[in-house]
């Protein structure tokens, strides 16, 4: 069971790294978020800031990563019933661009 918070300090739990243990983080407090205390490392406004950013990051590999498996399955789709030769064909009739 956990003890109460001080509510003088920053109101959230760290781990201790021994575990299941944690305690209450023992920075100073520099912003108050809907009536609670926050120290500069766990105050919500910034951390939902970062995983904004690193959100928006995720979502536009994500974006490219479909893109390309789609492209491969539209290939593999289109190709499915052309032979290995008719393919190298039509490659050397484009020219190679690898």
């Amino acid at each position: 069971m956990r003890k109460e918070l001080n509510p003088e300090g920053c109101q959230t739990y760290v781990s201790t790294g021994r575990g299941w243990y944690s305690h209450q983080c023992l920075n100073k407090p520099k912003v108050e978020r809907e009536g609670k205390l926050y120290c500069g490392v766990h105050d919500p406004v910034r951390l939902k800031k970062l995983y904004d950013e690193k959100h928006k990051e995720w979502e536009k590999e994500w974006a490219e990563t479909e893109a390309k498996r789609k492209r491969i399955n539209l290939m593999t789709k289109y190709f499915e019933e052309v032979s290995t030769e008719e393919i190298e064909k039509l490659v050397e009739e484009k020219g190679d661009k690898k």
